[in-house]
């Protein structure tokens, strides 16, 4: 469509806005999983528009943390807490641990415990903004 050629990761962030409408656990987690699928998937098809060989690109956890916190902001969704808080008390700490789960919920964790901590200059913004 004509917003995903306009807006950095329209797919990932637009998956994201779907999330208060979910209200069973197994389906909120299965939509971040997805989410950071679309967001690997972005990542590299933008890193190859950059590049003049064909190359094999690598998106690291690293590589992913402030994409995932721009999709995060960008989706608007503000109840990022307590869908961490559902999680935890839904999943043992076995399972947001390991695989592809706990990679994904360690990453949406990190990205929320960075965005609520940070100061608005870290965005570009006032620091007396309130």
């Amino acid at each position: 469509t004509e917003n995903e050629e306009k807006i950095a990761y329209y797919k990932p962030i637009n998956r994201l806005k779907q999330l208060p409408e979910l209200t069973v656990p197994q389906d909120s987690i299965v939509l971040v999983i997805d989410t950071i699928h679309d967001i690997q998937k972005c990542a590299t098809k933008y890193s190859k528009m950059k590049q003049t060989k064909a190359k094999q690109v690598v998106i690291s956890g690293d590589s992913l943390f402030p994409i995932v916190v721009y999709c995060l902001v960008q989706s608007n969704v503000e109840y990022w807490n307590r869908w961490i808080f559902m999680m935890k008390k839904f999943y043992t700490q076995k399972i947001l641990s390991f695989g592809q789960t706990g990679f994904c919920f360690s990453l949406v964790n990190a990205a929320v415990t960075y965005i609520l901590e940070a100061k608005p200059s870290s965005f570009g913004l006032d620091d007396d903004l309130k």
